[in-house]
C-alpha cells in the first residue's frame, strides 16, 4: 500500500474537509435520509467491489489488477477529488466523486468556483428512490 508524504496527507486532509463542508451544507437544505459518508481509502474492497459494477454498466472491462485504484488515490491526493459513498448493510450502494474547478474568463472578467462531478453511480435496485438526488 502506498504510503503518504506529509505534503500528500495535507492534501487528503484538505480534500475530505471540503467534501465535508459541501454534505454538511446538502444536508442542513435537503435533509438527507440515507446515510452518506465521505472516504479516503480507494483500495478498500467495498468501494472496488462497487466500483467494478459501475464499470461493468458503462461497457468498460477492467482486469482485476488494474491500476485504476492508484490513479483515483492520485487524483484525490494532487486533484482535490472527494468522493462520498452510501452503505446498506455492509455494501456500497452509491457514490459520487467530485472536485473544485475553478472557470475564469481569459479578460478576467469573471472567476467562478463550481463542483465538477467525475463519476456518479447508484446501483440498480436502488435507483429511483432519490438516493441519486441526494448525493
Amino acid at each position: 500500500m502506498h504510503q503518504y508524504s506529509e505534503c500528500e496527507k495535507g492534501r487528503l486532509r484538505k480534500g475530505r474537509e471540503f467534501g465535508i463542508m459541501v454534505l454538511a451544507k446538502l444536508r442542513e437544505e435537503n435533509h438527507m435520509a440515507f446515510t452518506i459518508t465521505p472516504i479516503t481509502d480507494y483500495h478498500h474492497p467495498l468501494f472496488i467491489d462497487v466500483f467494478f459494477i459501475y464499470f461493468e454498466e458503462l461497457g468498460i472491462s477492467l482486469d482485476t489488477n488494474t491500476p485504476v485504484f492508484d490513479m483515483i488515490q492520485k487524483s484525490a491526493t494532487e486533484e482535490g477529488l472527494v468522493t462520498f459513498v452510501v452503505e446498506e448493510e455492509n455494501e456500497i450502494i452509491g457514490f459520487i466523486m467530485f472536485q473544485k474547478e475553478s472557470f475564469s474568463s481569459q479578460s478576467g472578467f469573471f472567476h467562478e468556483n463550481t463542483l465538477f462531478i467525475r463519476e456518479f453511480f447508484v446501483r440498480k435496485v436502488w435507483r429511483s428512490q432519490g438516493l441519486g438526488r441526494q448525493l
